[in-house]
């Protein structure tokens, strides 16, 4: 059977290499993709986040921010002594030197978020590249164009949110502070390439989340839950625009998410069953709009099923209040530690992660709650509106209560809280902290003896370290400003 050939330049440190041939012939039993449908099955394998384990040999995008935020904690006792336990170390204590140590271990899945994340950029650009001279139909023409902008837009995200500092940072403004490089085309040339501002690479995001919301819509096709669809692209635009402070496009997007899909999942009806994927990150859940990834890409998978390296943080744990069925459904507290309960994810080779409709509820109540603070006294009402609808369907009948507000700074404490505990290990956490301008985070890593490590306020380990092999193959890449090595002391 002949199948779809492609070959990928991956130039880890974006430029070097000359990439002037992505699709060639090479026997007939290889076919370069001709048609759109080949394009957009190309688009599954090397635009979209794998669906399978490391054994396809693509790492995870980012298995780093999940361990260095304040929903996790070490375990007392730590009986694991594995390197892999070990390399986990250095990214739990924020240390400069994190991706060398990985390599060190053998473990470097996940650990370098700048060339996982650009293999797939150059995945996006190919399609994006291709799909006009393709054969097919002009809705399918639409449809692989528009999924290919907004999950470049999404990567692009990701990268700017780990490697340069918040879009709202006014002590690194946005025009002038170094975000990542900008790359729009597979054909890569020789000369390295600099870094974009954090400006610039929010607006080609923008961009192409405008370009991909527009195409998608004109397409009409909804390839379900495994591709992106433009309720998808509404959401992540909604985040996006959070992000930014735009209150205004934030509520817009919101509302084009609920147009499509407005369901919540009622816990109080809900039966957990991780053997027939009846679970939080499921196709199942009626709250998905996208699915993808693995669960060994999210370290919190480990809570579930090696209780030797981490555990959920007590300010996470206590947040919730006893009624409420997110505890019940996905927390669990065995021999004095909090773990988190295996009906989040149905296994770890299972899809890791997902956006859902309750995003879009949490994003327009934080507009709206920012809208109140700037004096639309009307949107308070609002923003507690989408609050109570959320948490109706996360309690039972009998044990919900209304949370009510005439504050919007109250209002907004509450809401931060809120979004914590819905969204808890879903990729929002660490960059919600950053926007949230960068508090002290404190670490307790168990070994001979139990040591504290402190995450300062607005300390520069907020901003990863780009890893130096992409450095030593482009030198017009500036490195971040690096933490000093970080000392622990004992408790």
């Amino acid at each position: 059977m002949k199948r779809i050939y492609i070959i990928i330049c991956l130039c880890l440190g974006i430029g070097l290499t000359s990439c002037e041939k992505f699709l060639e012939e090479t026997s007939q039993d290889e076919l370069v993709p001709t048609t759109t449908k080949e394009f957009n099955e190309l688009l599954m394998g090397s635009g979209y986040p794998l669906l399978s384990g490391a054994s396809v040999g693509d790492p995870p995008l980012n298995t780093l921010t999940t361990l260095m935020d304040d929903d996790v904690d070490g375990i007392a006792p730590r009986s694991s002594t594995s390197a892999r336990t070990a390399s986990y170390r250095w990214a739990f204590t924020w240390q400069p030197d994190y991706y060398p140590i990985y390599i060190n271990a053998a473990n470097t899945s996940g650990a370098n978020p700048w060339a996982s994340f650009y293999n797939r950029i150059l995945g996006c650009n190919i399609a994006l590249k291709y799909a006009d001279g393709s054969i097919g139909t002009e809705q399918d023409k639409q449809y692989l164009k528009g999924q290919a902008y907004i999950l470049r837009a999404y990567y692009y995200f990701q990268l700017v949110n780990i490697y340069g500092w918040p879009y709202n940072d006014e002590t690194h403004p946005k025009e002038s502070a170094l975000g990542v490089p900008l790359i729009l085309s597979p054909d890569l040339q020789d000369e390295s390439i600099a870094r974009n501002t954090v400006a610039e690479v929010y607006a080609q995001i923008v961009t192409d989340l405008q370009q991909g919301i527009d195409l998608l819509e004109r397409s009409g096709t909804d390839g379900g839950a495994f591709r992106i669809n433009s309720a998808a692209a509404h959401l992540l635009a909604s985040r996006v625009f959070l992000y930014m402070e735009d209150w205004t496009s934030v509520i817009k997007h919101a509302n084009a998410v609920f147009a499509e899909n407005s369901t919540l999942l009622n816990l109080s009806t809900f039966t957990a069953d991780a053997t027939a994927n009846q679970v939080i990150v499921s196709v199942n859940n009626p709250e998905t709009l996208w699915i993808f990834g693995i669960t060994t890409e999210v370290q919190s998978g480990d809570l579930a099923t090696n209780t030797t390296m981490f555990t959920l943080s007590e300010s996470l744990a206590g947040s919730y209040e006893t009624a409420d069925l997110r505890w019940n459904t996905y927390l669990k507290k065995t021999t004095g530690r909090y773990l988190y309960s295996a009906m989040k994810w149905a296994s770890r080779s299972a899809p890791g992660k997902s956006w859902r409709v309750a995003e879009a509820y949490l994003n327009r109540a934080e507009a709206y709650i920012m809208q109140a603070k700037e004096g639309q006294s009307a949107s308070l009402a609002a923003a507690v509106e989408d609050l109570n609808t959320l948490r109706q369907n996360r309690f039972g009948t009998a044990t919900f209560q209304s949370v009510t507000f005439t504050d919007a700074d109250n209002a907004f404490a509450f809401y931060k809280a809120e979004r914590r505990r819905e969204l808890c290990f879903e990729d929002q956490r660490w960059f919600d902290l950053r926007r949230y301008g960068m508090p002290e985070i404190q670490h307790v890593w168990y070994e001979s003896e139990p040591t504290i490590y402190v995450l300062s306020e607005r300390d520069p380990a907020y901003v990863l370290p780009i890893p130096d092999n992409v450095l030593l193959n482009n030198n017009r890449l500036q490195q971040n400003v690096l933490a000093p090595q970080r000392q622990g002391t004992a408790l």
